[in-house]
């Protein structure tokens, strides 16, 4: 049977657009469902998204990075510390002979820049305010039911209430997708019970391309540069606190954020607008389900220490458009279930890796019992005179989990 697509995304946030723009690139037809409006310039967005280097590399490929590399800054160093207490573990780009570890970017440019790159890629047709009521495989096709977002003056009402038919359904719609709970894919859910507040701000005394993670027990603190004296600020504080570290005036806020970090950057000043997002971790039973497949948030969310959410995100877009370019033109149906089984299990340790590790410094840190806070900074300065956790443990961070060797023959191991 004809189709009207070969690939429909519901989600155009940072994954789903990247998708959109690598499948387009590789030759397939997509249309992307989105529940939010279409941009009308730059969001207000406070985050600094760290990107590793093999995500540098991903959008390289698709056409992104030359877009947002002007204000991307990089980070050559990352300085862990645990509150009050000794051990530091220091990473830095010489311990893997790299130009750099990764770069921040300011949320709201990237995702403009790539939200441009899809609206122009002629393969991709984008569906603004318009959400997934339900999807049926019917025979070898998928029948996607279209329905406007909650609350929207829809722009596509003609579309409300039409089907799709498509070889594939991808989620792509983050932590509460509405294509997993269609599909009845079973999820584990864990609430860390912390909130991350994020806003940017100054340092007197700047560390040049150097990120900070404090680990405290009310939650961690991280110090992202994005340029000169300019920092986003990151701190995960107990949910049961948040209304009230929202209400503290300016000065009142980085004074108790002071106190927590110390004064390795010196003072802080000049703080920008707070917002708070709630920090959850999830688990998907399986990420395929009748040529639906999962990606992101969507099949893992992770706590955001170590900043690992987007860049396995990533390395899903990555692996999917190249199994799914290879089946387009190798004349194999890109729903077909043995070719999403394929993108399952290559993907399945990469995801239970990342969140075990997530999961356990979240866990790890928060643990308040006496004898907990010496083992943890006992453990960081052991991985920190251990050259082999050290490149385990960069090799995790920046490369997504492979060997510097095999992502940069030319590097010795």
């Amino acid at each position: 049977m004809q189709r009207d697509c070969d690939v429909v995304i519901a989600g155009a946030g940072l994954v789903g657009a990247a998708l959109g723009i690598g499948l387009a690139q590789a030759g397939l037809q997509v249309v992307v469902c989105e529940r939010g409006a279409a941009p009308t310039g730059l969001a207000s967005d406070p985050r600094g998204l760290a990107l590793n280097l093999r995500s540098t590399e991903i959008l390289q490929t698709l056409g992104v990075w030359e877009g947002i590399a002007a204000q991307a800054c990089p980070v050559r160093h990352i300085h862990v510390t645990q509150q009050g207490h000794f051990g530091a573990l220091r990473l830095s780009h010489a311990d893997l002979d790299l130009p750099e570890l990764g770069h921040v970017c300011p949320a709201d440019r990237l995702q403009q820049v790539i939200l441009e790159r899809l609206i122009a890629s002629p393969k991709v047709r984008i569906l603004w305010n318009t959400g997934i009521e339900a999807s049926h495989v019917n025979e070898d096709l998928l029948q996607v039911s279209l329905c406007p977002a909650t609350g929207s003056v829809n722009a596509n009402a003609a579309e409300n209430g039409h089907t799709l038919t498509a070889a594939l359904l991808v989620g792509a719609d983050g932590t509460e997708s509405t294509v997993r709970m269609q599909a009845g894919i079973e999820a584990v859910r864990h609430d860390y019970g912390q909130t991350a507040i994020v806003c940017n701000v100054d340092v007197s005394r700047p560390a040049p391309a150097t990120a900070f993670e404090r680990f405290t027990t009310q939650g961690p603190m991280a110090f992202l540069p994005v340029g000169g004296r300019r920092y986003v600020m990151v701190r995960a504080a107990r949910t049961a606190d948040v209304a009230g570290l929202l209400a503290l005036g300016n000065a009142e806020y980085l004074a108790d954020a002071q106190r927590r970090f110390g004064y390795r950057l010196g003072t802080l000043s000049r703080p920008g607008a707070r917002r708070a997002w709630p920090l959850l971790g999830l688990r998907v039973a399986r990420r395929v389900a009748g040529r639906r497949l999962l990606l992101g948030n969507a099949a893992t969310t992770v706590h955001p220490n170590g900043a690992q959410g987007l860049n396995l995100g990533l390395r899903d877009v990555d692996e999917a458009v190249s199994l799914l370019g290879e089946a387009l033109h190798g004349g194999e149906d890109p729903g077909d279930p043995q070719l999403l089984a394929r993108f399952a299990e290559a993907r399945d340790a990469d995801h239970a890796r990342t969140f075990r590790l997530t999961d356990a410094m979240a866990r790890g840190f928060a643990l308040e019992i006496p004898t907990a806070a010496g083992l943890r900074s006992l453990g960081l300065l052991m991985a920190d005179r251990l050259p082999v956790f050290k490149r385990r443990a960069m090799q995790a961070l920046v490369l997504g989990g492979q060997s510097a060797a095999t992502e940069h023959p030319g590097m010795p191991r």
